[in-house]
């Protein structure tokens, strides 16, 4: 369930089609108040578990940049979100 209401608030985000964007807002309406919080509890554990290995990956760097192994090349841009591909699969 939970890949399915995330999948439904990423049409919403960026679907272009306006009755896709209705059928998932129907869809996110029609969920219980406990299958909502069970996906936000979800939700929160899946963006936290991403920010801890954000944080990991960064501090990987700064050790190996204090060592000097890491170039400009070896940059990590933590800014950039590539939207996956099966958003756009309707």
């Amino acid at each position: 369930m939970y890949t399915e209401i995330k999948h439904k608030l990423m049409i919403l985000l960026v679907s272009e089609e306006y009755e896709t964007k209705i059928q998932a807002a129907h869809f996110i309406q029609s969920l219980d108040p406990e299958t909502i919080m069970d996906f936000l509890d979800t939700l929160f554990h899946e963006v936290s578990t991403l920010l801890m290995e954000k944080q990991r990956l960064q501090e990987s760097l700064t050790m190996a940049h204090m060592r000097g192994v890491a170039t400009e090349t070896h940059q990590i841009d933590t800014t950039s979100f590539e939207i996956p591909a099966w958003v756009n699969n309707d």
